[in-house]
């Protein structure tokens, strides 16, 4: 035990512990998120990369609770944290797939905060399209993604494992 009745771990173990547990709880939960993201669809087939859709959520997932580290940590740990969640993600993951899906929800995360929508809708958004999603609907000329849809992935994805890092932060003293 350390301070206050917190145990001590390290970056590295917090990132490690982070990657492994949304990991495993992705894959324990994702028949039930399938079946979500079904009851929301109008399309039974409305996904192209459905062998893949649980891994894409994945990614996601971790973009959205890698945000709370601003929140959460000082900022040069922060930035200490993500560095060695980029590390470990490269080398659970080679390839350089998971680094560059993680960077285009980020992104979207971003460009939706500044065009002044919900951020997560851009992170939705992005997974959406990734995912193939041929659920849309049309208004006059123009289509959209089915609206239905796209807030069930914003939902799922703003509530899997919400609060990772500041219950970590709560129960562990997080050292260098």
């Amino acid at each position: 035990m350390g301070l206050f009745g917190k145990s001590k771990i390290t970056e590295a173990e917090a990132v490690s512990r982070f990657v492994s547990e949304l990991a495993a709880s992705m894959k324990r939960q994702w028949p039930a998120i399938a079946g979500q993201l079904k009851m929301a669809s109008t399309d039974n087939e409305f996904m192209k990369e459905e062998r893949h859709a649980d891994f894409e959520f994945l990614l996601a997932a971790y973009a959205v609770q890698l945000r709370a580290l601003r929140n959460v940590l000082p900022a040069d740990q922060a930035a200490r944290v993500r560095g060695h969640f980029d590390a470990c993600i490269g080398v659970a993951l080679p390839g350089g797939y998971a680094e560059s899906a993680i960077g285009e929800y980020d992104k979207a995360w971003d460009e939706a905060a500044a065009a002044g929508e919900m951020p997560f809708h851009g992170t939705a958004s992005m997974l959406f399209k990734k995912l193939g999603c041929r659920d849309t609907v049309s208004a006059g000329s123009q289509t959209f993604m089915n609206p239905v849809l796209l807030t069930a992935f914003g939902a799922i994805l703003v509530d899997f494992e919400i609060g990772w890092w500041k219950n970590a932060a709560a129960r562990h003293n997080i050292v260098p």
